[in-house]
C-alpha cells in the first residue's frame, strides 16, 4: 500500500510543471488595465496570475460568492448614515436570494454564501448562519464550515 501511495505521489509531483512567466506577465497586465487600484485585489489578484501561469485561460469549475458580513462600529462613531440594522436587513436579502449580489451571481453560476463575522441582532430566516457572533470567534470557524466544506 505505501508503495502505490509514493508511486501515485511521485507521478503527481513528475506532471508539475515550471510556471508560465509569460502568461503569468499577460494576465498582471490584463488586470492593471481594469478600472481600479493597481494591485487592489490584493492576494485574489496574485492567486489569478498564478493560476493563469499554471493553466492557460483558467476557469474555475463551481464558483461561490462569500460576503463576509458585520458591523463594523462606524454607526456607533456617527461615521456612516446608515443605522446597524441595514447589515441585518442587507443579509436577510441576501440569504433569500434577493439582494444585488444574488443576481450577479446568478449570471455567472455561482453561488453565496454569507459568513457571520459579528452582526448583532439575528436575521436568518434560513438558519444557515450564527447572527450573534464576534469577528474574533467566527473567523476561525470559517475555514471550517466554508473553504473546507466537501463538495456537494
Amino acid at each position: 500500500m505505501k508503495e502505490k501511495s509514493e508511486k501515485i505521489l511521485f507521478d503527481t509531483i513528475k506532471k508539475i510543471k515550471p510556471l508560465d512567466k509569460t502568461r503569468m506577465k499577460k494576465k498582471e497586465n490584463e488586470l492593471n488595465s481594469l478600472l481600479k487600484t493597481p494591485k487592489g485585489l490584493g492576494k485574489l489578484e496574485e492567486l489569478a496570475i498564478k493560476l493563469e501561469g499554471m493553466s492557460k485561460n483558467y476557469k474555475p469549475k463551481k464558483k461561490m460568492v462569500l460576503v463576509m458580513a458585520a458591523d463594523n462600529g462606524v454607526e456607533r462613531e456617527k461615521i456612516s448614515k446608515s443605522k446597524r440594522v441595514i447589515t441585518q436587513y442587507v443579509v436577510e436579502a441576501m440569504l433569500n436570494g434577493k439582494s444585488s449580489i444574488n443576481a450577479l451571481a446568478a449570471v455567472y453560476n455561482a453561488d453565496v454564501k454569507v459568513v457571520d463575522l459579528g452582526i448583532d441582532k439575528r436575521s436568518d430566516t434560513k438558519k444557515e448562519i450564527n447572527l450573534t457572533g464576534t469577528i474574533e470567534k467566527n473567523l476561525w470557524n470559517l475555514e471550517l464550515k466554508i473553504l473546507l466544506k466537501k463538495p456537494q
